[in-house]
């Protein structure tokens, strides 16, 4: 407006007021978005920290730097994705001392992780909350600044994905299910395992397991999260137990990996997709 008045633009002097008012509302939105959301980031952060699962706190991590919104609802959704993770995590802490008593552990470790489980109960999801409100005040914030998203109708959409390649960047033969897999792959531990090539995967209900040229992982199914990862040649022996649908993973530092399986049928798929890998890769 001022700048109408000094070049005596007086017919003008309307749309500069309306440009004017709609710019100091943009950005004070903007501004406090943004502080809102650096608050919670820090507050989230700590909540996670005091859970004293450096599991979490390692998956919490991995999932924000791979997430990058660009809209407010593109935040929406990580946001919410960030706290169903947060909620199932804090869930998985109440069952795990029940899991260790059946599996033989002690008494005393149990009622150990029983107190961090109810703790990390009410933390977890809390943190999960602050976590969606920084991710939606953040793309708040952006979405003020720069306005509506321009898309150009000339950008096309690839016609597939592209080509997978091995660890040791060899050509192979072009295969859809083998690139899906591997773009899913790309997506564990924010891409921690992206050099890797993925051989099997299968779906499990609420987990995946994936088996790469190094490595066995097991996933949680949507948000990829990682429960455990076991590399080929620590491994051991395969044991399978169809009363109970598990096969479980036998590696030399006397420990085990369990994958549950949910039926018969998967039961024994699981079975031989691991065996079929321990033959190739796993050490005599």
């Amino acid at each position: 407006p001022a700048g109408c008045l000094l070049e005596r633009r007086g017919n003008e002097l309307h749309l500069a007021v309306a440009r004017g008012t709609s710019s100091l509302l943009r950005n004070t939105l903007a501004s406090t978005a943004l502080a809102t959301a650096r608050v919670s980031g820090t507050l989230g952060h700590g909540l996670a920290a005091l859970t004293l699962d450096d599991d979490f706190v390692r998956r919490r991590a991995a999932r924000r730097a791979a997430q990058r919104p660009a809209s407010l609802a593109e935040g929406l959704r990580d946001g919410a994705s960030n706290l169903r993770a947060s909620v199932e995590d804090g869930a998985s802490g109440l069952a795990s001392p029940v899991r260790d008593l059946r599996d033989g552990g002690s008494v005393g470790r149990a009622l150990v992780g029983a107190a961090q489980g109810v703790v990390s109960a009410a933390l977890k999801p809390a943190s999960g909350v602050l976590d969606m409100v920084e991710m939606m005040c953040s793309t708040s914030a952006t979405a003020a600044v720069s306005g509506p998203a321009v898309h150009s109708a000339s950008v096309r959409p690839r016609a597939r994905p592209p080509r997978a390649l091995a660890s040791d960047a060899a050509l192979q033969p072009y295969d859809q299910s083998v690139r899906g897999g591997q773009e899913l792959l790309q997506r564990v531990e924010a891409g921690a395992y992206r050099g890797e090539l993925l051989l099997e995967h299968v779906g499990l209900g609420p987990r995946t397991l994936i088996c790469t040229d190094a490595r066995a992982l097991l996933v949680r199914s949507g948000s990829l999260d990682l429960s455990w990862q076991a590399p080929w040649q620590m491994l051991r022996g395969v044991e399978l137990q169809p009363a109970r649908h598990v096969v479980r993973l036998q590696l030399d530092t006397r420990q085990s990996q369990k994958i549950e399986c949910g039926s018969a049928g998967a039961t024994k798929l699981v079975y031989a997709t691991v065996m079929r890998m321990r033959a190739r890769y796993a050490e005599a």
